[in-house]
């Protein structure tokens, strides 16, 4: 096929194996700073704004929601990215 005289040099590759591990504990980490991070600071709002302690786990509830899904996003975003 045409392929005489062309010198093949091979570049040692990251396993596929290990960039993926990387990525996941990447995935954890980002998911439990954003959960946690949404979550207390939509619990300390609801300890300071409600005294029902409905509204304050509701109001928790959304906090851990909403940073479980912009977490979600930019995990996606991040996975979904050709190399």
């Amino acid at each position: 096929m045409g392929e005489e005289g062309v010198e093949r040099v091979s570049v040692p590759k990251i396993p596929s194996e290990m960039t993926q591990q990387v990525k996941v504990e990447w995935a954890l980490q980002e998911f439990g700073n954003k959960v946690g991070a949404s979550g207390a600071v939509a619990g300390l709002v609801s300890l300071v704004l409600f005294r029902s302690p409905i509204v304050r786990v509701a109001t928790f509830s959304l906090g851990v929601g909403f940073g479980s899904g912009w977490s979600y996003k930019i995990i996606n975003d991040e996975f979904s990215k050709k190399k």
